[in-house]
């Protein structure tokens, strides 16, 4: 009897593993996991919507004067590549580019810092559903 009550006992508790258990990842699952704790979901850092959303214009545009690039520089900066892989996965023409990177961060305008916030989440979320709406196949590419 003992024994039964343990076998009844096991296969509870593997039943209740089984359903627990995370359906295997994918790349496409993997990808957008990795989008949206960089976006907005908090994970084990800080997600961007969550580091930039207080910033004051002031404190955007402000740098340690030793060369560094400001939170906003870097904000336009991570608009204008987020951009650029988002046209080259609709399969749309890209952004114009130089060939300098410099460039990417010296649009930033802390008078626009509201829009500059919005359109780093735009991107971002448009970039999630992109790839939502992807299959295997156009993943694997």
């Amino acid at each position: 009897m003992k024994y039964v009550v343990l076998l009844l006992m096991l296969a509870a508790s593997l039943q209740s593993i089984a359903q627990q258990a995370k359906p295997t990842p994918t790349l496409k699952s993997i990808l957008l996991e990795q989008l949206r704790t960089t976006h907005n979901e908090k994970d084990w850092f800080v997600p961007a919507n969550t580091a930039i959303e207080a910033l004051s214009p002031e404190q955007a545009k402000w740098t340690n004067g030793s060369g560094n690039h400001s939170i906003g520089q870097l904000t336009v900066h991570l608009i204008f590549w987020n951009r650029q892989q988002l046209a080259k996965m609709k399969g749309e023409p890209e952004p114009k580019y130089s060939g300098n990177n410099d460039e990417t961060f010296n649009s930033f305008d802390a008078a626009n810092w509201p829009a500059t916030v919005r359109q780093l989440d735009d991107v971002l979320a448009d970039l999630e559903k992109t790839v939502e709406t992807f299959d295997d196949a156009k993943i694997n590419q």
